[in-house]
């Protein structure tokens, strides 16, 4: 929201000025008024949970942002909710190119997962990870690259073998 209001600002003079607009308070990048005690209306709620069913349903196979049941929502409205699920820490983007959503839950039973698995072997295989969780190269390969940035895990040798990262130690 920041950067279609306030596109050439500075991000701290635009928190500055929302300071001074008693009125509207921020949650996340979403703008609402103080007034407006929960601005999680019936319509961001379906389009929320038609979001979070998708993803539930899809477990371990991440997806894409466009296969995401968008049901009868419009393209800036579901969006917007795909935005703050993120925000929120609900959904997680995983992976660079394409970028893959997966629920935050689903994400940490992974992340237990490879802690474990570390505590018994040195090397983590893109094949191993999809095997354990019934998943695709794709998607292992993208869950391999969150933990690499998050230090969990540590590419080593070729692009299939990780290493336990600092974070994993």
């Amino acid at each position: 929201m920041r950067e279609k209001l306030w596109k050439k600002g500075n991000a701290k003079a635009f928190d500055a000025l929302l300071s001074l607009l008693t009125d509207i308070q921020s949650k996340g990048e979403l703008l609402y008024l103080s007034s407006q005690e929960d601005f999680k209306d019936e319509k961001y709620q379906a389009i929320e949970k038609n979001i979070l069913s998708s993803l539930e349903n899809a477990g371990y196979s991440l997806l894409k942002q466009e296969e995401i049941d968008r049901g009868k929502a419009k393209e800036e409205d579901f969006l917007d909710i795909l935005q703050n699920t993120v925000v929120e820490g609900m959904v997680v983007k995983v992976g660079e190119d394409p970028e893959l959503l997966i629920l935050q839950k689903d994400l940490e039973k992974v992340k237990a997962w490879v802690l474990d698995y570390f505590q018994k072997e040195e090397v983590l295989g893109i094949a191993t990870l999809k095997d354990a969780f019934s998943t695709s190269r794709k998607c292992a390969k993208a869950m391999i690259q969150y933990f690499d940035q998050e230090k969990i895990t540590k590419k080593v040798s070729g692009e299939a073998e990780r290493v336990a990262g600092p974070a994993a130690k």
